[in-house]
């Protein structure tokens, strides 16, 4: 019978940091390996994007993410899932429009072996950051 795998808070939050890092750099090579194969995000349009729709955004520059302020995170772990829910503002461009936005986020990520990858997550608008409080 195999143990079953614990992540820590710690590891969540920087895991988390390493993510949001990669999205303001437009650092596809690292997104790729924090996302899992069979990634499922629904994004604040209610579009169902795949791990490789998700990079091809970022690929191709029609999605620039410049700043990401983070005011609220809430960690829940269970084994070897962990669902993060977070809200923030987003400022960047969007098929090279620019926005800012009010969002609430939830990641699921899944630790196999010795590496978490994001298998699912979505986001959805909200009037401000204080909706989620």
């Amino acid at each position: 019978m195999q143990a079953t795998v614990i992540i820590s808070e710690n590891e969540i939050v920087a895991i988390e940091e390493q993510l949001n890092s990669a999205i303001k750099n437009n650092n596809v090579l690292k997104l790729a390996d924090l996302l899992h194969d069979e990634l499922m995000f629904t994004n604040q349009n209610g579009q169902n994007l795949s791990k490789e729709m998700y990079l091809d955004s970022h690929r191709s520059g029609s999605l620039i993410i410049r700043e990401l302020q983070i005011s609220d995170q809430h960690i829940q772990i269970f084994g070897d899932i962990a669902i993060v829910h977070m809200c923030m503002i987003v400022k960047g461009k969007c098929l090279y429009l620019p926005f800012e936005a009010a969002l609430s986020y939830m990641r699921v990520w899944m630790k196999s072996g010795d590496k978490l990858r994001v298998i699912s997550g979505c986001c959805g608008q909200v009037d401000h950051v204080d909706t989620y409080k």
